[in-house]
């Protein structure tokens, strides 16, 4: 009898690891280890109420991104609750300084409007909206009459405005539209339907015809969601983070873009682009972590923040060149520059810098695809 439970022992461990073997041997064949190199366009996400969590002077860092880094593309948002803070009274003052900074050093910027925008707490509604409103968990916002009533007429206004602004070169309709976030922002969704009608509000609004850009968050290469975002936007945009903490355990962290034939397969997407005389970004490139929602990366040590180094930042830009997408936008931005000026810790800045830099060397200038 031991000796029988011993075989069966030894049987079941050779097939666990025939299995690990060929699971490793299927992820050193995939793209994202074997697909050709190219050279994207680089650029930043920049969020000013970020860089205000961190403690840092929004106006400042902004221009630091243009002057120091060289950055010459940038993706913000436009928060609806600032924008709106009356029914009707659109005021695009922040908004319009950003822009006019980048046009002073000719850089280009993607504008993204909607409910959904860059950072916690992802929806951003007017206060006096939200409490109008009070949207269930789980719910659609467009289905409480309120919101679709208020959000067309503020994306037409937004559009006319940004759209005639000449820093502008792209115009996103909402953040990562079709990811909910159940596990901090109440799980609510927006149905494609609405969308829609919020993409041809804005492409009937913008004075400038710009490119209509849609992200999404692909976590398994069976989310076709991007197929659906093709055939609608200009643009598909997508958000990469490669290394995130999930679950209930500290310890537990994700690799998506390292599953082999499981990954969301970038170039497949990229060359459907192509074929439709449309480009694949990649909306949001993780250059800083991704720990549990509960973490305040300000109250810890910056090693204990395992979901991101700078080994991750350079394995990353190697990641976007096998994507076939024509732009990466890195995020965290905000994140470098609080490591720089409040722990003094400049690696990553520093990293940045170099990527800008070398783009510029290489004859691939800020801003132009080779």
């Amino acid at each position: 009898m031991l000796i029988h439970n011993i075989k069966l022992s030894l049987r079941i461990f050779a097939l666990a690891a025939s299995v690990l073997l060929a699971l490793y041997a299927l992820s050193y064949l995939a793209w994202y280890n074997r697909a050709p190199e190219t050279t994207p366009i680089y650029g930043v996400n920049f969020s000013c109420k970020r860089a205000e969590y961190l403690g840092q002077d929004c106006a400042r860092v902004f221009a630091e991104v243009l002057d120091g880094l060289g950055v010459r593309h940038l993706r913000v948002s436009v928060y609806w609750s600032d924008v709106e803070q009356e029914l009707g009274v659109y005021t695009f003052t922040a908004i319009d300084q950003l822009l006019d900074a980048a046009a002073v050093r000719g850089a280009r910027v993607t504008v993204s409007l909607g409910m959904k925008a860059q950072r916690f707490p992802e929806y951003w509604f007017p206060t006096w909206l939200r409490l109008q409103a009070k949207i269930a968990p789980g719910a659609s916002p467009e289905e409480y009459p309120i919101v679709p009533e208020a959000l067309l007429p503020y994306l037409a206004a937004a559009a006319r405005h940004l759209g005639a602004h000449p820093a502008v070169e792209a115009i996103q309709v909402e953040n990562e539209p079709f990811v909910s976030f159940h596990t901090y922002v109440n799980g609510w969704e927006i149905r494609p339907e609405f969308l829609l009608r919020e993409i041809e509000t804005v492409r009937a609004a913008d004075p400038g015809h710009h490119p209509i850009v849609v992200s999404h968050a692909s976590w398994l290469r069976r989310d076709d969601t991007w197929e659906w975002i093709l055939d609608r936007a200009d643009v598909l945009a997508q958000s990469v983070y490669t290394k995130r903490q999930r679950g209930p355990w500290p310890w537990l962290y994700i690799f998506p873009y390292r599953i082999g034939p499981l990954t969301p397969d970038l170039p497949v997407q990229a060359r459907a682009a192509r074929a439709q005389g449309k480009e694949l970004w990649i909306g949001e490139l993780q250059a800083e972590p991704f720990e549990r929602a509960d973490v305040d990366l300000r109250r810890i040590p910056t090693a204990a923040a395992a979901s991101f180094s700078l080994r991750g930042f350079d394995q990353n830009v190697r990641f976007a060149r096998r994507s076939g997408a024509t732009r990466a936008y890195l995020w965290g931005v905000e994140w470098w520059a609080y490591l720089r000026d409040v722990r003094g810790e400049p690696a990553l800045w520093e990293a940045a810098r170099k990527l800008f830099d070398d783009a510029a060397v290489s004859g691939t200038p800020r801003g132009e695809r080779r």
